[in-house]
């Protein structure tokens, strides 16, 4: 075997990796999402297979999954970020009602376009800062995990879909520069990891850069003590926060919690999962956006088979994550 497919064997586990893991941490956390930190603190989480999500067989996955995957198909579809594409496919989702558990925000956006309202104008005000966009990027990381500058600016391109907020830009570039870092490494150093998130979003939301620096020093810490930080982080007074409720899906606090158990557990899932769902609050987007980085880090096949083999549909994602790997190859 020549060295390039060598490469090239090791980026599409990776690629594979990143969606899979997208799915598990989704559906490992969707039957917890609103669970308070305090529902878990009398012992651990039983994640050696998956809990029933009301209404849905084990290893459902939500709207964090299933919208990452209309983005894969229209990148594979189109060859390109095209914005209207990626519209008319999360409208056809919604308009169908197969959308699980969506957020709030996406809903609103979303749900113009399907009453015929244009895809450019169809997104939330500033003040609107939820974590959706930042969930499902992962695609589009894959994609231009070699080429930063279109990265960057497709990374906000697709933000506008559903969100305006300059937090909302700078969380979702946060997590594609986060993704293609991974794929890129050989080893994870939390010091270089976020001096190169942190100035990705730079010139996008100076006080986001500032806090994805500040959180080398929380990393360290252990979880009673960060996690009261990383919730108040990016709030207008830290005194107004509940940090009772775990993560909220206000986009900063959840980035930086993605990092935070990331880079804290990142040679051990189990441990990145079951301290990212017993942190409480939107754990099924932390979740997800946590696997999806232990996948762009680790490759599928450090990912628990069992879960891997019973999340649903996992026939279909791995399909998918080949094919948009070698769509970008042939590019």
């Amino acid at each position: 075997m020549a060295a390039g497919d060598t490469i090239n064997q090791d980026l599409l586990t990776r690629f594979k990796g990143t969606v899979l893991g997208c799915a598990v941490g989704d559906a490992l956390g969707a039957p917890f999402e609103g669970k308070p930190r305090s529902f878990f603190l009398a012992g651990t989480v039983m994640l050696d297979e998956f809990q029933r999500l009301p209404g849905y067989q084990p290893g459902q996955f939500t709207d964090e999954t299933q919208l990452s995957v209309a983005v894969a198909e229209s990148l594979i579809h189109c060859g390109r970020l095209d914005c209207a594409d990626v519209a008319r496919r999360f409208a056809q989702l919604f308009a169908r009602g197969e959308v699980v558990a969506p957020g709030r925000v996406t809903s609103l956006a979303v749900g113009r376009i399907v009453s015929g309202a244009d895809w450019r104008e169809a997104a939330a005000e500033e003040g609107e800062a939820g974590n959706g966009p930042s969930a499902r990027v992962l695609a589009l990381a894959l994609w231009h995990h070699d080429r930063l500058d279109k990265l960057r600016a497709d990374a906000i391109q697709l933000c506008r879909l559903t969100h305006r907020d300059t937090r909302v830009q700078a969380g979702t570039v946060a997590m594609a520069r986060a993704i293609s870092h991974c794929l890129e490494s050989k080893k994870i150093d939390a010091g270089s990891f976020l001096r190169v998130v942190s100035e990705s979003v730079a010139g996008i939301n100076g006080e986001f850069s500032s806090l994805v620096e500040d959180l080398e020093g929380w990393v360290a810490l252990p979880e009673e003590s960060a996690l009261p930080l990383i919730i108040a982080a990016g709030a207008a007074s830290s005194a107004e926060v509940d940090t009772s409720g775990g993560i909220p899906s206000f986009v900063v606090p959840t980035v930086l919690a993605v990092f935070y158990f990331f880079l804290r557990y990142h040679d051990d899932f189990e441990l990145c999962m079951q301290e990212s769902i017993r942190a409480g609050g939107d754990v099924d987007t932390l979740a997800s956006m946590v696997a999806s980085l232990y996948g762009a880090s680790h490759g599928l096949d450090a990912l628990p088979e069992n879960l891997v083999s019973n999340v649903q549909n996992y026939k279909y994602l791995l399909e998918v994550a080949e094919r948009l790997f070698r769509r970008k190859t042939s590019n």
